[in-house]
């Protein structure tokens, strides 16, 4: 995979500049991968480094729709979040929300489009990538956005962050967007945060999850991406559809639960969704309900 020209948009500087020392984000693991550099890469971005770019060649030689998966599941967010802002919800946290990219559409582009009053905050475990939210993921009055340097495997820190943050009002629905963050938490990890957020919002909230899975054609591919993402040292935990549901705790699956979708690659000038293989990525909708009294979220 060959350098490109940084684009405009790319704050994270050449490879030799974010190494030297008083680089503001020297020190920040630049010697091996991390996920939100890799997805950028993937994603044809301009935030990623050496040992991002050397890890997307191993995957995609190991799985070619490697792209089309990341790609997808931003999709995927984008839509969703376009959908409920439709339906009238205007409050969105994007968690994990990752470098921008040219290639898709951040969450507050598509809701602001139909919410031009919309209330988002982005949250990322990754300093570089708030870095990035805060200069680039802005919009005019009356939007009001906000940012999170918070991690979801601390739950209760991000709960906490986000009430001091005062962006969000906790009193009427949320969209809470989860591209692809439960794939670097182990179940127990995954099961805690999702309960906690679920106590956190009132009802009507929504939970978005896009979620890459291990219910496939070829499970043996499935298992060697696991055995390579683990030699770079990134958590990554794709779920059945079985395992993935049994995470969701009191949120209720809306429309047809979780389901496959489909990968999108381009095919000329237009992008077009890929031949089926086997399950590789799936979406869900949840809903917080009224009927259901529990913690800060009975109303």
């Amino acid at each position: 995979m060959p350098d490109r020209p940084l684009p405009h948009w790319s704050l994270i500087g050449r490879d030799q500049a974010a190494n030297d020392e008083g680089h503001p984000c020297a020190g920040l693991g630049h010697d091996q991968a991390r996920w939100a550099r890799l997805q950028s890469s993937l994603l044809g971005g301009g935030d990623h480094l050496a040992p991002d770019r050397a890890l997307a060649e191993q995957l995609t030689a190991l799985d070619p729709l490697s792209a089309a998966v990341a790609r997808s599941t931003r999709a995927f967010a984008a839509a969703s979040a376009a959908d409920l802002a439709r339906q009238g919800i205007d409050q969105y946290l994007v968690l994990g929300c990752g470098y921008p990219v040219p290639s898709s559409s951040p969450v507050h582009d598509v809701v602001l489009a139909h919410r031009p009053a919309a209330r988002i905050v982005y949250a990322d475990t990754d300093v570089s990538v708030m870095a990035h939210a805060r200069a680039l993921l802005t919009a005019p009055a009356p939007a009001a956005i906000g940012y999170l340097h918070q991690d979801l495997a601390a739950p209760a820190a991000l709960a906490s962050a986000l009430v001091s943050l005062a962006v969000l009002d906790l009193d009427r629905p949320v969209a809470l967007i989860l591209a692809d963050i439960l794939l670097s938490l182990t179940d127990e990890q995954a099961r805690r945060a999702v309960a906690l957020l679920y106590d956190l919002v009132s009802a009507g909230s929504v939970l978005v999850v896009g979620h890459q899975a291990l219910d496939r054609a070829d499970t043996l591919t499935g298992r060697d991406l696991e055995c390579i993402y683990r030699s770079a040292g990134i958590a990554y935990h794709p779920r059945t559809r079985a395992s993935l549901a049994s995470l969701l705790g009191d949120w209720q699956l809306q429309g047809n639960g979780i389901t496959e979708l489909d990968l999108l690659v381009p095919s000329g000038s237009a992008v077009v969704p890929a031949a089926p293989r086997g399950a590789s990525l799936y979406g869900a909708t949840a809903r917080k309900g009224a009927s259901v009294s529990s913690g800060r979220g009975a109303r």
